[in-house]
């Protein structure tokens, strides 16, 4: 009796904790995808606007010293009319020469609008609001220092403005090949890439990037300066004001990689204390009247489940070995961690990982769980008010 409980508790446990551990997103992505075929596709019309509207492209920046002229370079080089094109420098009080080089940048082209807006070191989310209030543009985008951005994006980024129900497109982030993880990284990206697709096809995708978000000039007013993923956090206002945020593929934006596994950790640490600081007011999403089940689903995952899952199913995991211990050496036990380890690789080849990456994964994931206990230590303190993001790259 004892050994045909634990064997049914290390069987549950194993099948969970495995599917949901290391397969969240592949399976999330087959219904998805399931949906999709159901229920088909909201489709966004692209067209090129008959007249080129105004554009403002805001940089927020904190001690970019070193790449912020190659930023601003590249971004002169957009294929968009000089005199409908704004650029902004989003300086976050800078303690080193980055509003210096920006400020000489733009009197060396004097025929181009290229401004710098300084403001005391609060953080990118209180640096662009400040940025996006001043612009009077008919489109803002918002894209990080560090992302490489392509010259037609955004003539590009305009064509799904054709489609009225359209609030906010983003880009399809490409991995640079430099920093930790790199070949982990990129599948990382593909696989969240192929979800955001999958979800704008179905309505709207709220798990966006700062890389390239572009909006309506006349939402600039629900910018919220104290949200921690500022991007993430834009596209639940602009839904919740009755339009589509949409995930744009062929717009593709080249992202370094985290500089070390430490700064890895604190990137993620930070990215989930955003999606906790977003959960509250994505329940008004929730209670939107005439919503579709599958964008029940999507808000969901995206903000109330994303935390919590992990921990659940490392729980599972070790719930799992603690029962095979109490029948190790039977041949239930070793049938029941067979079939964990099955599933295990079977849920690595959905997520195109090969078998090899797993002991990279376990490390990565085990370290990543102290640091999500610690974002959820920080969440207590985004709710008592005492925790502010004032960091620029997320540096160890």
């Amino acid at each position: 009796m004892k050994e045909n409980l634990a064997l049914l508790i290390a069987l549950t446990c194993l099948v969970f904790s495995s599917l949901s551990l290391l397969s969240i997103t592949a399976l999330y992505g087959l219904f998805l995808s399931a949906c999709r075929k159901l229920f088909g596709v909201a489709r966004t019309e692209k067209t090129a606007p008959p007249t080129l509207p105004t554009v403002s492209v805001l940089v927020p920046a904190y001690n970019e010293e070193s790449g912020i002229v190659q930023k601003i370079g590249d971004l002169l080089k957009l294929e968009y009319p000089p005199q409908l094109l704004e650029i902004v420098v989003a300086d976050d009080g800078s303690s080193d020469r980055t509003a210096t080089l920006a400020r000489e940048l733009a009197a060396s082209a004097p025929n181009r609008n290229l401004k710098v807006v300084s403001s005391a070191h609060g953080g990118p989310a209180a640096a662009l609001k400040q940025a996006t209030l001043l612009t009077s543009s008919d489109y803002v985008v918002w894209t990080d220092a560090d992302a490489t951005v392509g010259l037609d994006s955004v003539r590009r980024g305009l064509e799904y403005f054709s489609d009225n129900g359209v609030g906010a497109i983003f880009g399809r982030t490409r991995s640079g090949t430099s920093g930790f993880g790199p070949s982990n990284r990129r599948r990382e990206l593909n696989a969240r890439n192929v979800i955001r697709g999958l979800e704008s096809d179905l309505g709207s995708t709220y798990y966006t990037n700062g890389n390239f978000f572009m909006f309506r000039g006349k939402d600039k007013a629900i910018v919220d300066g104290t949200a921690i993923n500022y991007d993430s956090q834009m596209a639940v206002n602009i839904a919740l004001q009755g339009t589509r945020v949409v995930f744009a593929p062929d717009i593709e934006i080249v992202h370094p990689d985290p500089e070390g596994f430490l700064v890895y950790l604190r990137r993620r640490r930070r990215i989930l204390v955003g999606v906790l600081q977003s959960s509250r007011s994505s329940c008004g999403l929730l209670l939107r009247k005439n919503r579709k089940l599958i964008e029940t689903v999507i808000v969901m995952r995206s903000f109330l489940l994303y935390p919590v899952l992990p921990l659940v199913a490392w729980a599972g995991l070790i719930s799992a070995i603690a029962a095979i211990i109490l029948v190790a050496g039977s041949v239930f036990a070793l049938a029941a961690l067979g079939v964990g380890l099955a599933l295990i690789v079977l849920a690595l080849e959905l997520e195109s990982w090969r078998v090899t990456d797993i002991p990279f994964w376990i490390v990565r994931e085990g370290i990543a769980l102290l640091s999500m206990v610690v974002a959820y230590l920080d969440y207590a303190k985004v709710i008592s008010g005492q925790y502010t993001y004032v960091g620029g790259r997320d540096q160890a």
